[in-house]
């Protein structure tokens, strides 16, 4: 700005500081100077830069919203109980400590051959029965089944599929927890009363 426009502006600015703070918003309050200094016939130096503001702005724009975080639920088994992962019913194990020949009392095999039992729901009850009444196990699992099936040289199923159909078709069994198979009522009937088949049957 060359001397004469500052001399200008200088005696002018007293009477535009008076108008301008006549104004309470700091918008309000440019807008006015800038239109003052333009009718002076005087450019402006006080020119608001709006980059930085849009940068910010474009900025916030191109930033995903964060999204909720999912929280993974347990896998619901029969009954409502939590079923386990498929590799635990795939790698059953023996339960080494587990007496299926008690002393004054049958054994698995004698128990088995008495009732006579056709087909896994009929077969995963007596296993029950016998492994809670008998052998006194208060919390039969899987790992107790597949062991019966073993010590008894016969084949294994698929322990979960069974322990669902029997407890679904049949209501013998209850399988709220997988760790803790109980005998219901019914089922509890049908091997005391039912087993072993009578040959008119």
């Amino acid at each position: 700005m060359d001397e004469n426009r500052l001399s200008k502006l200088m005696a002018l600015m007293p009477e535009i500081a008076k108008v301008v703070n006549q104004f309470q918003a700091v918008e309000v309050q440019t807008a006015a100077f800038e239109t003052l200094i333009a009718a002076a016939g005087l450019q402006s130096t006080t020119k608001p830069d709006h980059t930085e503001a849009k940068t910010l702005t474009d900025e916030k724009a191109s930033i995903p919203p964060k999204q909720p975080e999912r929280k993974s639920r347990p896998r619901a088994g029969a009954n409502g109980g939590r079923k386990p992962g498929r590799d635990y019913w795939s790698n059953p194990k023996i339960v080494p400590d587990l007496d299926l020949s008690p002393v004054g009392k049958p054994s698995l095999k004698q128990f088995i051959t008495e009732k006579g039992p056709e087909g896994t729901p009929e077969t995963l009850t007596c296993l029950v029965f016998y492994l809670k009444t008998v052998a006194g196990i208060s919390k039969v699992s899987p790992n107790h089944l597949y062991t019966c099936y073993k010590h008894l040289g016969a084949k294994v199923p698929q322990i979960y599929d069974g322990l669902r159909n029997t407890r679904g078709r049949k209501g013998w069994l209850d399988t709220t927890d997988f760790e803790d198979v109980k005998l219901t009522r019914l089922g509890e009937n049908f091997v005391e009363q039912d087993l072993p088949r009578r040959k008119n049957d």
